[in-house]
């Protein structure tokens, strides 16, 4: 028998409404609904049809709610904003639980594709992108997507996910400008400028004096990312590319260079059980970062012909520490396992670029409350004697019955 929503429940309620006060009444009412639908459909495609077909509420309608997505005057930032402020509000009370001794907030950069079908040619947040995924690529190097970026927090074993942003590539951008006139019209933000300015929303809610160690991948390891997050008092660890240049030579020379140093035995944690690394360690600098570094090299087995090079500008870290650090960085993927798989992120039919900002903006709020609902700080109490929606079950079940290779 499918789920079918006669009244939202209080959990969700509690936890979204603060969230949506920039939005008018009806305007709650909808993202409710879509929130809910969200939480409790567990098929595979979530289409703004297949949503209200689970809605049994007098004002459900589908067309109702693609006018809430194309043509309602709500501005997804603010929704994104109060998203943000909840979340690190969260982070408080959980380090204010752990006592006297502050833990180690992570945050993890990370950008991902929301994979439209190749012949998708009428949603503007689509367009081809280089996919590193080979299997997944669907003309040459590229496929057909939306794609965003994420900053995450990870704390005592709990993922916050924080902020994010669409991006649009320069091509995609004059295209669209094309029909654009006024303030309708569209600003080009490089990759790497929009996470600069994610972190920096980060930063002006976090506590003065956190430590806090920035993770990404060699694909954000530019030097202007560096040196944004070492202006801010935070380090990082990342990993970088076998071409990058080492206080002046390429760092897949050194692994021969450092032939005398005695191999060291790394055993990291993963999902399902543990991997051990053989690797090296040295110091240099990079080009284009004033400050020293530490350099991992890895190997799974020491006869591999390639190694992975990981960098990082607390030189304090032995490669054990750094190794597991980054590891963290896997959380981001099961958040982004969460809302493309489990929330529909894309699965968004909608026309507009600002459409479909609108579209991210609840999923993320759904995402929110799921982790919310994991870590136990969103609020439970039921009314008594209520008929209740199967959304904040479904919520329940996707954050405990979440497989171990994706919990995040």
């Amino acid at each position: 028998m499918p789920n079918l929503i006669i009244q939202h429940s209080e959990p969700p309620r509690a936890f979204l409404l603060p969230l949506l006060c920039s939005l008018s009444e009806p305007q709650q009412r909808h993202a409710l609904n879509v929130v809910g639908a969200l939480l409790a459909h567990g098929n595979k495609h979530k289409t703004l049809t297949a949503l209200t077909a689970m809605l049994r509420l007098s004002h459900a309608n589908h067309f109702a709610l693609a006018d809430f997505f194309r043509q309602s005057p709500w501005c997804p930032v603010a929704a994104r904003h109060a998203i943000l402020s909840a979340q690190m509000a969260a982070i408080g009370r959980l380090m204010r639980a752990g006592g006297q001794a502050r833990p180690i907030v992570f945050l993890s950069v990370d950008d991902s594709l929301a994979v439209k079908d190749v012949a998708t040619r009428a949603l503007q947040a689509v367009t081809f992108h280089h996919d590193h995924v080979a299997q997944r690529r669907q003309s040459g190097r590229y496929t057909n997507a939306a794609r965003y970026v994420t900053v995450s927090a990870h704390l005592n074993g709990f993922s916050f996910p924080l902020t994010w942003r669409l991006y649009l590539s320069a091509r995609q951008v004059r295209r669209l400008n094309r029909t654009r006139t006024g303030d309708d019209r569209l600003t080009y933000r490089r990759l790497i400028a929009l996470v600069i300015d994610m972190l920096d929303e980060v930063a002006s809610l976090m506590p003065t004096g956190q430590r806090v160690y920035v993770l990404f991948d060699s694909w954000h390891a530019s030097a202007e990312l560096m040196n944004a997050i070492w202006q801010r008092g935070w380090r990082f660890i990342c990993a970088v590319k076998r071409n990058r240049a080492l206080s002046g030579s390429p760092v897949s020379t050194y692994w021969r260079t450092l032939s005398r140093q005695r191999i060291q035995c790394v055993t990291v944690n993963k999902a399902q059980g543990s991997h051990t690394y053989h690797t090296r360690f040295t110091s240099g600098r990079l080009r284009g970062f004033p400050h020293p570094v530490g350099v991992v090299f890895s190997k799974r087995h020491p006869r591999q012909a390639r190694a992975a090079y990981f960098v990082t500008s607390d030189t304090r870290l032995r490669a054990q520490t750094i190794l597991r650090y980054y590891a963290i960085r896997w959380q981001a993927e099961t958040d982004n396992f969460l809302l493309k798989q489990r929330l529909g992120l894309a699965d968004f039919r909608l026309h507009s670029v600002e459409a479909a900002r609108r579209w991210f903006a609840l999923v993320f709020a759904a995402c929110a409350f799921i982790r919310a609902h994991r870590r136990g700080l969103a609020r439970t109490a039921r009314p008594a004697q209520t008929v209740v929606s199967r959304c904040d079950c479904r919520a329940a079940t996707l954050a405990s019955r979440t497989p171990d290779c994706v919990r995040g």
